[in-house]
């Protein structure tokens, strides 16, 4: 069985209303699809390519596979992740062990944060395809196939569905969880297609920022807050600005520019703006959406001790 193209979420604000809607939580991690033939297990990212050399420690669910699936073959959609000792997924951990290529260092990372198949859709079960089924058929048969978290250890889990979306939102915001995906139970597994069936809801904290200029090739505009009395860039955004607030913004920081470097237009320390985002990774914004001006909001208030408490919260 070749790679199959993901179905994709739409992402919104809104939580979808009524009984034919439930619940998953949103793991942060790599989107993977498992593959096994009853021989050889195939691990891919959501682009297609081969993600088994970066996680060596996953060889084992071949050898639990060989002795609880000699005679099936399957493909599961799901997300890798590197959790920790509550089950919440570690995503700088996950990045940098995709990046590896020394194999010491991929062997000692395996040892140090060991990865997780977190299945939450069955695609082919043998000779049945079972993407064509709903999505509670699927994840029907899912549960009762790889439910068995004994039998496979920390290497494999089963991402179960909840009906009340309130009961999983106050997990996913106390956990601090990426968000959730809503699906409708009708829903079928279109490969490659984006889905209004799918609707993907982040779990986004709320930051301030301070905006020192914009990069001219991109039009992003430089988000930055104060270390230590220093001004700290921490990444930089330009979605959820309408094109009027694009230009407006870029208009000030051309006027009040004070210098141009690295092909960057920089403007000193005056305007502050509210982000979404759904964290922090090296100490960069993750997923910045623009959400308001703050125009009266003092930009010494705006600090990387802030931004770290808010991230995380």
């Amino acid at each position: 069985m070749s790679f199959i193209k993901p179905i994709l979420p739409t992402l919104t604000n809104l939580v979808p209303k009524g009984s034919e809607w439930h619940f998953e939580i949103k793991y942060d991690g790599f989107r993977c699809q498992l593959h096994w033939d009853q021989e050889n297990l195939i691990l891919y990212s959501r682009n297609g390519k081969d993600l088994g050399y970066y996680f060596p420690e996953l060889k084992q669910l071949q050898v639990l596979f060989t002795k609880g699936f000699a005679n099936n073959s399957f493909v599961l959609d799901g997300e890798l992740c590197c959790l920790d000792q509550n089950g919440v997924p570690n995503f700088d951990a996950i990045q940098y062990r995709g990046r590896l290529k020394n194999e010491t260092k991929r062997v000692a990372a395996a040892k140090d944060h060991p990865a997780t198949f977190l299945a939450f859709d069955l695609l082919y079960f043998n000779n049945e395809k079972t993407l064509d089924l709903n999505y509670i058929e699927r994840k029907r048969k899912l549960i009762s196939y790889f439910s068995q978290i004994d039998v496979y250890g920390k290497f494999l889990s089963v991402i179960k569905q909840e009906e009340n979306f309130k009961i999983l939102w106050n997990k996913v915001v106390s956990q601090n969880h990426e968000g959730v995906i809503a699906k409708h139970t009708s829903s079928k597994w279109i490969p490659g297609k984006r889905t209004e069936l799918w609707k993907k809801i982040k779990n986004y904290k709320k930051v301030k920022i301070i905006v020192t200029g914009y990069h001219i090739d991109n039009g992003y505009f430089i988000a930055s807050v104060y270390n230590e009395n220093k001004i700290m860039n921490v990444g930089s955004f330009i979605h959820g600005l309408t094109p009027d607030q694009q230009l407006a913004l870029k208009t000030i920081i051309d006027r009040n520019a004070i210098t141009k470097k690295n092909n960057s237009v920089l403007m000193e320390a005056r305007i502050v703006v509210v982000l979404n985002i759904i964290g922090l990774q090296n100490g960069t914004l993750r997923e910045p959406r623009f959400v308001s001006f703050e125009l009266n909001e003092p930009v010494e208030e705006c600090t990387w001790e802030l931004l770290k408490m808010n991230a995380s919260n």
